[in-house]
């Protein structure tokens, strides 16, 4: 047995040959330490990770510090914590969400209160934000700014009650009670007057542009029919809107045509016409007028203008704006158009109309009161006469008498006076023929 010593010792040589080349030989990963080995023995070590909130430095793990950390094992450095978070232990794993009213930097151990003047709404702000116009905020740690009171208006930032003064221009309202704005302005259709707290709607017939202080009415030709208008509508051709303010637009009469401005209702020119509702006027066609009474065009009389056009038919015409039958058949002569509308008579023509009527009736009775005493003269010289060579008695007052004048018996009323010698003379005369007529008929 003198072998078996030897062996022994041959292979405790050998294992610790192997162990210390493999000592030699381990390397831990990053993040990683060599552990003390067992029974402290180095021979036996091996790798440890580092745990979280630590990190490797050398051969050892190491706590990170405050605004520090590592959520993950096996790290080689620590992270920062970032704005609006800190930690104030070491070793952290993570790091913690500022309050409302706070605020950090990066890598902070701790948060900031805000100032006065300013505030944070959420947790985790990485800054402050001013109080807004028409708030103030006097503490610090503020979530929210006070708002001035209603009409008044504050710098940003103001850190007291005594910095709102003043109030809102007109065309804008206070709105700072929710913390978003000095002033806001009144959008278009709306108006508010200085120190107004709210926005007003425009009425019908007005309008407004953003930030007005007042209403403007819609200019003439225009109109608007609904309220809050930021503008006005033109009026449709054959309407018009006269005034300012206009809720609508009317319609143009007949026999009118509105203007290029919308504005106004203009008559037609004479021998045109038009409808309700009309922005231009028709013309009648060569030889017809447009009498309005019966809104028609009507064909001008027979007469050398007959293819006049309408404008000169209208005017010969101009009387007769009554009914259709007058103007065909009473056309007006030639000289009516020399002489003027207006046929009211002066006194002057009034008398001298009277005196030709009177001379021409004392004409005509002088010459009806001849004729008839010439008619009963030659009825008396031929009564109870014979017509010669017939022996017949003729009665002459039948058979001569005017059938259109009164038969008379005698004419002795209607005689001149004659003297006695006249008288005689004249009934000589008048019996020789009668009597020779006599005799030689009774032969």
């Amino acid at each position: 047995m003198p072998f078996v010593p030897t062996t022994t010792c041959f292979g405790i040589m050998s294992l610790t040959v192997i162990l210390i080349l493999t000592k030699e030989c381990l390397a831990c990963d990053p993040g990683q330490i060599k552990s003390s080995g067992f029974l402290g023995i180095s021979w036996f070590s091996s790798c440890d990770d580092c745990n979280p909130g630590s990190f490797q430095s050398g051969t050892e793990c190491k706590d990170c510090g405050p605004g520090q950390y590592t959520d993950e094992p096996k790290q080689t450095t620590c992270q920062l914590c970032q704005r609006g978070t800190f930690s104030n232990l070491p070793g952290s794993t993570s790091c913690t969400l500022c309050d409302a009213g706070e605020y950090s930097a990066v890598a902070a151990s701790y948060c900031v209160r805000c100032p006065t003047g300013s505030y944070s709404r959420t947790p985790g702000a990485a800054e402050c934000e001013l109080c807004p116009g028409g708030t103030y905020s006097n503490e610090t740690g503020a979530t929210e700014c006070t708002a001035c009171e209603d009409g008044m208006t504050s710098p940003a930032g103001s850190t007291s009650s005594a910095n709102c003064t003043g109030s809102c221009s007109a065309g804008y309202i206070h709105t700072a009670h929710n913390s978003t704005a000095q002033c806001k302005e009144c959008s278009a259709g709306t108006f508010s007057l200085k120190g107004a707290v709210s926005c007003t709607e425009c009425s019908v017939g007005e309008y407004s542009v953003s930030g007005s202080g007042a209403c403007s009415l819609c200019p003439p030709g225009t109109f608007t029919n609904v309220t809050r208008s930021s503008s006005c509508l033109t009026c449709l051709p054959g309407t018009v809107a006269g005034q300012r303010g206009s809720s609508t637009c009317t319609s143009c009469p007949q026999n009118t045509y509105s203007n290029i401005n919308n504005t106004l209702c203009l008559d037609c020119h004479p021998g045109r016409y038009s409808s309700i509702g009309s922005s231009t006027c028709l013309e009648c066609d060569t030889g017809y007028y447009h009498n309005s009474t019966l809104n028609l065009c009507v064909k001008c009389p027979p007469q050398p203008n007959t293819n006049s056009d309408p404008d000169t038919c209208y005017q010969l015409h101009l009387e007769d704006q009554t009914s259709l039958q007058k103007v065909a058949s009473t056309p007006p002569t030639p000289a009516a158009s020399h002489f003027p509308q207006n046929t009211t008579l002066t006194e002057q023509q009034i008398a001298a109309l009277v005196l030709a009527c009177l001379g021409f009736t004392i004409i005509l009775t002088v010459t009806v009161y001849a004729v008839c005493w010439t008619q009963c003269r030659l009825r008396d010289m031929y009564r109870g006469a014979s017509i010669p060579f017939t022996g017949r008695s003729v009665d002459v007052g039948e058979n001569f008498a005017n059938p259109g004048f009164q038969t008379y018996s005698s004419c002795s009323e209607m005689k001149p006076v004659v003297s006695p010698q006249q008288q005689l003379e004249e009934e000589n005369i008048y019996d020789i023929p009668v009597q020779q007529g006599k005799g030689e008929l009774s032969q």
